[in-house]
């Protein structure tokens, strides 16, 4: 009996060293997480306090632009829908730039080619070869009655349907810290079309925006910003200074709010998207913005004559 218990006491005493050493790392991790959450938010009011926007002389104070055309009344990001930017003359719009496998430039919003065409496959990962063989069932054949067909455009094709307009946004979908050739891609097509002046890049990644500096400083950027909580927005605020951005794209949510207000007062200038009611666009314009983003940009055309 006394061999058993001697043994059972053995192995509680090893348990309970193991337990105890178990406890103790869990809490030096801990304590090493706080130190290194601590020093990274310190780093982000650094960068986001170090950093000072430009600014830029458009011709005009305020634009009202479509989002990727005018959606309501044709597929996004289409031919068609661009076209009715210039039938109803919109300042412009924003819209999407994606990149094949083969490096060809679509117009196109997703990363993935599910939502349009149920094909569950990335556009970058597809030819381009391939990707001009889809067909776009345009909302127009609903409404009318009539069946219209479209492709998805190239990059190309865009700025030469929008090249009139007086200012555009376009967004380069971008998830990777690779560089794939998007960027440098981007900037020589716009200087072609000579939009230097009359363009901003935007990006939800900041890592794309700090490659297209270097290829074309002189346009400014924009980081899109869609989600609030103190952690996200301070870290995007260090992407921010990081991206070198001088527009702050907010999500409509953020219409009002005192993170607007207080990055207005640092200087940088303000754009809102998903602007898709009138009642919005009325509280949007209380916060001063360069631009903002629409689905209904004929609509809010005509209120704000």
């Amino acid at each position: 009996m006394g061999i058993i218990v001697t043994k059972f006491m053995g192995i509680y005493t090893y348990l309970y060293l193991l337990f105890e050493l178990i406890l103790l790392l869990a809490t030096l991790a801990l304590i090493l997480f706080i130190i290194s959450y601590i020093i990274y938010l310190i780093a982000c009011l650094y960068f986001f306090t170090k950093y000072k926007p430009r600014k830029f002389g458009f011709k005009n104070d305020f634009y009202i632009l479509g989002h990727r055309g005018i959606p309501v009344l044709e597929h996004e990001n289409t031919i068609e829908s661009f076209d009715l930017i210039n039938k109803f003359d919109i300042d412009g719009t924003e819209f999407d730039v994606n990149i094949s496998l083969d490096k060809k430039l679509y117009v196109y919003h997703d990363y993935n080619l599910f939502r349009l065409f149920g094909i569950d496959k990335n556009l970058k990962e597809t030819y381009s070869e391939n990707l001009d063989n889809l067909k776009i069932i345009l909302f127009s054949s609903k409404i009318y009655g009539n069946k219209i067909e479209s492709k998805i455009p190239k990059i190309n094709e865009a700025f030469e349907k929008l090249k009139n307009c007086r200012l555009l946004n376009l967004e380069i979908k971008s998830n990777s810290l690779k560089d794939l050739g998007l960027e440098k891609a981007v900037a020589e097509l716009i200087k072609k079309y000579e939009l230097q002046k009359k363009i901003v890049i935007s990006s939800f990644d900041p890592f794309c925006l700090y490659r297209f500096s270097k290829f074309l400083p002189e346009v400014p950027r924009g980081l899109l910003v869609s989600k609030s909580g103190l952690a996200k927005y301070l870290k995007d605020m260090w992407f921010l200074a990081f991206s070198k951005a001088d527009f702050i794209h907010f999500e409509s949510s953020f219409i009002g709010t005192p993170i607007v207000k207080q990055l207005k007062k640092k200087g940088y200038s303000i754009v809102f998207w998903g602007v898709n009611s009138v009642q919005l666009f009325e509280r949007a314009l209380k916060d001063q913005p360069i631009f903002i983003i629409s689905d209904i940009p004929h609509i809010l055309k005509d209120y704000y004559k």
